[in-house]
């Protein structure tokens, strides 16, 4: 089986445990992720609200010197990938292809500057906010627009092949982002609020709006997304699925699982039960074609296409 993840939260979590890749405790390590075919894997840097701009760059650059650290010892089961010729060349070398993003725009430190550094690190994904208040613009637990700061920053992000990742804004900020992008959108971690109703699941009207620009949307398997309630079942990932193919989403659909970014329910505690929920959805109507493209080539095909 292929599996490409686009959230987790692990470079956050052994930077702050002092932990290693190749083995650890968390959602994910190198050890349980080469079990699969092909692993692509994108790895946030996150970015807690609450901290003054200089707390959050400095976090951010900490986190990113451990990653790369680790990327270094661990260099024969994993490499950074910047291109799609990258992603081939590290696919084909048999080891895990990681891809940057970062989780809450506020490790920008408002200058517009910092987003060309992002770039030459490799960073190929920024979420606009978290769940509360930054210099861009208000998480789901906020209302209002995109700051002046946030719009020239979604400008930026088009300019530099960033994509701009809604997962965490709010509407009036989602709507915003759709409506500045020249190219693709992401919501890298966001499930359907026609199926639960949660302001950090996107609207009928928001996913048909990012598959139409060429976006990419994630399931994420945090329960209280996907259900309502601390524990949730395989049928409830099947219903969310359910309803974005039912919006056209077939190549649109991809995974954001959230690991070690929030607390998973024990059946899919880890990233090595993927192919568990695989063999579910599959027994349960969905093509091996279909699942075959939520699982991977989905967001394959979306970050090749970005060069």
């Amino acid at each position: 089986m292929k599996l490409f993840d686009l959230h987790c939260d692990t470079a956050s979590e052994i930077f702050k445990r002092k932990g290693r890749l190749r083995e650890n405790g968390l959602h994910i390590d190198l050890k349980r992720g080469g079990a699969f075919d092909a692993w692509c894997q994108v790895f946030a840097f996150f970015v807690p609200d609450g901290l003054d701009e200089e707390s959050s760059v400095g976090l951010f650059l900490n986190m990113h010197e451990y990653f790369e650290e680790q990327l270094k010892i661990n260099s024969d089961k994993i490499a950074l990938c910047r291109s799609a010729a990258d992603l081939h060349s590290t696919l084909e070398s048999g080891r895990c292809a990681a891809v940057y993003s970062i989780e809450n725009g506020a490790a920008l430190g408002s200058k517009i500057e910092a987003l060309d550094f992002c770039r030459d690190i490799g960073v190929k994904l920024i979420s606009i906010t978290w769940n509360g208040e930054n210099a861009l613009g208000f998480g789901r637990r906020c209302e209002g627009k995109l700051k002046p700061f946030g719009i020239q920053a979604v400008k930026r992000m088009n300019e530099l092949g960033i994509i701009p990742d809604v997962s965490h804004l709010n509407d009036e900020g989602t709507w915003q982002v759709i409506e500045l992008a020249n190219g693709p959108v992401a919501a890298t971690h966001s499930n359907s609020r026609a199926v639960l109703e949660n302001k950090r699941n996107l609207t009928d009207e928001q996913f048909k709006a990012i598959a139409k620009m060429g976006g990419i949307v994630g399931i994420n398997l945090y329960p209280p997304f996907l259900s309502g309630h601390v524990f949730a079942g395989f049928d409830d990932i099947l219903r969310h699925i359910y309803h974005f193919l039912e919006l056209g989403g077939e190549n649109t659909l991809a995974l954001g699982a959230d690991f070690d970014g929030a607390e998973m329910d024990k059946k899919w505690a880890g990233v090595e039960f993927m192919p568990e929920i695989y063999r579910y959805l599959q027994c349960h109507g969905l093509s091996s074609d279909i699942l075959d493209k939520i699982f991977f080539e989905n967001a394959f095909n979306f970050f090749c296409k970005l060069g």
